[in-house]
């Protein structure tokens, strides 16, 4: 009987803790570099923490981001001394769903609790862009015809993170995680034409070979 109750107040604080405060639930607002547009994605990233021990965290996130962009041509008329500049407007969406392992340089109970760790990413691109544009004749004033496409890509990407907690209260906590993405070479490529008449005057190819994001925000243990 004696053995059996060492036993239990020797096994009583692990299971303590594997019980308390092991779920870690963020919400944070984001910030991150897009994958085909020049101007930053801007987002939101919910993210769900399930604390393994001591040292060990898994991690299941999702975030929504958007990058609104135009990009432009110009035509000049020699004679007239006159510049024309037609605009485009290009369009980024992305979900991203990450899966991923960290440790916690100084232990998951710490008040400050910095991780580093990897995982997996499926990242949903949706980029709607001038896939075409071309123009009638070399008279610059003349307005070009574009064609606008809407490219779909579903690609699985490596990730590597950290992850930094700072409690507030026995429950609440600021959250910081920044995490780059990466490709074992280039993927999604999309192309965009411009004509003169039915003739290619230039040609722009773009691909995806990785991203940075950075979110910021508020964390409730239970």
């Amino acid at each position: 009987m004696k053995n059996i109750l060492l036993l239990v107040l020797a096994i009583l604080p692990a299971f303590c803790f594997s019980q308390e405060n092991i779920n870690r639930l963020k919400i944070s607002g984001l910030v991150g570099s897009p994958f085909y547009n020049s101007e930053n994605q801007y987002g939101a990233r919910l993210q769900f923490d399930r604390v393994l021990n001591e040292r060990f965290t898994a991690t299941l996130a999702t975030s929504y981001s958007t990058s609104d962009d135009a990009t432009f041509t110009t035509r000049t008329d020699v004679a007239a001394m006159t510049q024309f500049r037609y605009d485009y407007y290009n369009e980024e969406r992305t979900f991203i769903s990450d899966i991923q392992f960290s440790y916690a340089l100084f232990g998951t109970s710490s008040r400050s609790n910095l991780k580093l760790g990897a995982g997996l990413s499926y990242v949903n691109i949706s980029f709607e862009h001038p896939s075409t544009i071309t123009f009638l004749d070399t008279n610059p004033s003349t307005i070009p015809l574009v064609d606008y496409d809407t490219f779909q890509s579903h690609l699985l990407m490596y990730n590597i993170f950290f992850d930094y907690d700072l409690d507030i209260t026995s429950r609440l906590f600021l959250t910081l995680n920044g995490t780059v993405r990466g490709t074992f070479g280039e993927q999604a490529v999309l192309t965009q034409q411009q004509f003169l008449g039915d003739q290619v005057v230039a040609t722009t190819r773009q691909g995806v070979n990785g991203n940075a994001t950075f979110a910021l925000g508020l964390g409730y243990k239970f």
